[in-house]
């Protein structure tokens, strides 16, 4: 058994195949704006059109694809294309009648990972979206300037408490020279 991004296949053919898939998979994340729904849209349907992933590893990808485009609020639901998953079956030299009655089991599936997928999706927003509201909060990014800014604010307190002990400290020695000159001249 071969493991190619956490599945295990029986033979080399598709786990090269599953190599060649992840390798696409990370190319198109590191090159495609995925936070773009239109151009996820079009990445997806381009994926699909082509049959450019027939794995399990391709398949993960493009429900990935799928689960942004349905968290996406611009993105009518019903233009994102359904995945036919007997195309993969059918890469996998599964014979036709195996896969079509079982059908209703990978529907049951693929809803429950549309499920997660969604999910994850929505934690991932969720996660930049807490990122945004505590930019102004001290984290292990900011601290360093935080600290840094606190200390200046303390050392130009510590300057204007100086300034003022000094001029306190000066009509103190005004006064005393007064006193002393009208005891003087008294």
């Amino acid at each position: 058994m071969i493991n190619v991004g956490g599945f295990l296949f029986e033979d080399e053919e598709t786990a090269t195949q599953a190599k060649k898939e992840e390798e696409g998979v990370r190319f198109i994340k590191e090159k495609a704006s995925l936070n773009n729904p239109e151009v996820v849209m079009k990445l997806y349907k381009t994926l699909l059109q082509q049959n450019l992933f027939t794995t399990p590893v391709g398949l993960r990808f493009l429900m990935e694809l799928q689960s942004i485009l349905m968290a996406s609020e611009g993105v009518n639901k019903e233009d994102i294309p359904p995945l036919d998953t007997s195309v993969f079956f059918k890469a996998a030299n599964v014979p036709e009648k195996t896969y079509k009655k079982k059908d209703r089991n990978y529907k049951h599936a693929f809803h429950v990972a549309l499920f997660f997928s969604i999910v994850f999706g929505i934690s991932v927003i969720g996660m930049f979206a807490i990122e945004k509201i505590s930019y102004d909060n001290v984290n292990i990014l900011n601290y360093r300037e935080e600290i840094i800014n606190q200390f200046e604010q303390w050392e130009k307190e510590l300057q204007e408490e100086e300034e003022r002990l000094k001029n306190w400290e000066d009509d103190l020695s005004e006064r005393e020279a007064e006193l002393n000159d009208t005891k003087e001249a008294g």
